[in-house]
């Protein structure tokens, strides 16, 4: 059966030029990614709790700006305030499995180009995974830990344990089975400062 292709969702905060890099890698990929949803989460520079300023306006206004001259149709949804990356993953993934109930979603921070192959890959891992019970998360940046050169990996395709989630897709069913456990968590962190945040308890 036809697997719809899942959306591709972009966080960003303060490095215009990183994400400038990132935005041009999306949009010149081997498939038309400007077909499916594209989702900018933008971080804003100044937090709610202690009024702390963590970045500049116009460092923000320019991570819009390019998003928009790359994906033109796509959905800028940025926050009043600086939230911090955990709040601001929250926020996209309830947005793509609560508002939209997407099966599958890709999630990109600002600071990964990616190969133009790297979007047919990940459909091809999806398609393949997609009901596989025992894979919530996947990705095709290869072995980062390694200092290996391409030209040292054997030919052919290798699967393994996913170790940071970079560039990666997450199913919703995952998802949806992870929120009581990962709740605490992020009952922690909202409503205080990212920076500021307990890392003890």
């Amino acid at each position: 059966d036809k697997v719809a292709p899942p959306p591709i969702v972009v966080l960003a905060f303060n490095r215009p030029q990183y994400l400038g890099s990132v935005l041009r890698s999306l949009a010149r990929q081997t498939v038309d990614v400007s077909k499916r949803p594209v989702f900018l989460f933008q971080d804003g520079a100044v937090t709610a709790y202690s009024k702390i300023r963590y970045a500049r306006d116009e460092d923000i206004a320019a991570s819009i700006a390019v998003f928009e001259s790359h994906f033109p149709d796509g959905e800028v949804i940025a926050s009043s305030n600086n939230i911090g990356v955990a709040e601001n993953f929250s926020r996209a993934e309830r947005h793509v499995f609560e508002t939209y109930r997407y099966e599958c979603a890709y999630f990109f921070e600002d600071d990964l180009i990616l190969s133009k192959h790297y979007i047919e890959t990940m459909d091809n891992i999806w398609r393949q995974v997609r009901t596989i019970d025992e894979i919530a998360y996947f990705s095709a940046y290869g072995d980062h830990l390694t200092r290996e050169s391409p030209s040292s990996y054997a030919l052919g395709a290798q699967v393994k344990t996913l170790q940071h989630h970079w560039a990666f897709g997450l199913k919703r069913s995952h998802w949806l089975e992870m929120q009581p456990l990962i709740r605490p968590y992020l009952d922690l962190i909202t409503g205080k400062d990212y920076r500021s945040r307990d890392w003890y308890s």
